[in-house]
């Protein structure tokens, strides 16, 4: 019998750098780790708990996607990029997150069946796949980047939903050095798919 794990939910994603005068650079597609916490959001939201009107009172309110948070990670990484870096699933964020940026409903789609990874088709009714297009801008944010997550929105301030870290973790993920300029666009494709296992 196998003891590979069975995987509900898979995750991959890519980057594409663009530069100011128009190169683009495009990367490999690659896996990402989905958290413990990606779990606890998919049975609040079976449990109805994103609807507002109607969660009881002492119950926070879940919601879906809602932030990509950006983080420097640690120094330590850069010296041996072919060596996976351990992230704890159970972790509730990423490790140094430095900047928080809201994802738009726009932002999010139901891929359709067949469609390849980062391709442009888009279902009008709800499929096992979703596809986050992410966009950070030139100026958005400058400086060293190693990490990000996908956050889930848990609560009804508006004001802690903005903090970097806060809320539930759905997915994370390290990566080589980036060092981010104001010449430097990044367009982040994440796609995650709910398997049958």
């Amino acid at each position: 019998m196998s003891t590979e794990k069975l995987r509900i939910l898979s995750g991959r994603w890519q980057d594409t750098f663009v530069r100011r005068g128009g190169e683009r650079v495009v990367g490999e597609v690659q896996d990402n780790q989905i958290q413990d916490n990606a779990f606890v959001v998919v049975s609040s939201l079976l449990a109805n708990q994103f609807d507002i009107a109607n969660v009881p009172i002492q119950t926070p309110t879940t919601f879906g996607f809602s932030h990509i948070d950006y983080g420097i990670g640690d120094p330590s990484w850069d010296l041996d990029v072919n060596q996976p870096v351990v992230k704890d699933p159970a972790s509730p964020t990423i490790l140094s997150a430095v900047y928080r940026q809201t994802i738009a409903q726009s932002q999010i789609s139901f891929v359709p069946e067949g469609d390849p990874f980062g391709g442009n088709g888009i279902s009008q009714v709800p499929t096992n796949r979703i596809r986050l297009n992410i966009e950070l801008g030139e100026n958005e944010y400058v400086g060293p980047l190693r990490e990000f997550g996908i956050f889930c929105r848990y609560g009804d301030n508006q004001l802690v939903a903005n903090t970097i870290n806060q809320g539930l973790i759905f997915n994370w993920v390290s990566h080589p050095l980036i060092e981010k300029d104001d010449t430097l666009k990044i367009e982040r494709i994440i796609e995650i798919t709910i398997n049958r296992c």
